[in-house]
């Protein structure tokens, strides 16, 4: 009798393995994705969330503040997977991705936007 071959996939993940946990939200996919951009040097055109991404990494990790994003890439090709899980963990919590602009302050009794 022959034996089953268990599928691909089909195993039962490794409690503490980090890469058969799904991601926490759709703003660390964000922020993982911008990351693997640079990372491989991806030069095309970057969309707002992803230039969200990058000015809250420039703001976390002051070593690369004034990187451009080849030299951005090259300081998280360099990072531990360690580092790099906290790197992403800083940057979600930073409070800079997905804030939206402040309104104008207005004069007491005065409306936003009125001419």
């Amino acid at each position: 009798m022959a034996q089953a071959m268990p599928q691909r996939g089909s195993e039962a993940p490794c409690a503490d393995s980090p890469r058969n946990d799904p991601p926490r939200n759709s703003e660390e996919m964000i922020i993982v994705d911008t990351f693997t951009r640079l990372i491989f040097g991806d030069g095309g055109e970057y969309d707002v969330a992803e230039l969200r991404v990058i000015e809250a990494l420039r703001e976390v990790e002051p070593d690369v503040a004034t990187d451009d994003l080849y030299a951005m890439g090259e300081y998280l090709r360099a990072l531990g997977v360690a580092e790099m899980v906290s790197l992403v963990a800083r940057v979600q919590h930073s409070g800079l991705m997905f804030t939206t602009p402040a309104a104008p302050e207005t004069a007491p009794g005065e409306r936003a936007g009125a001419c």
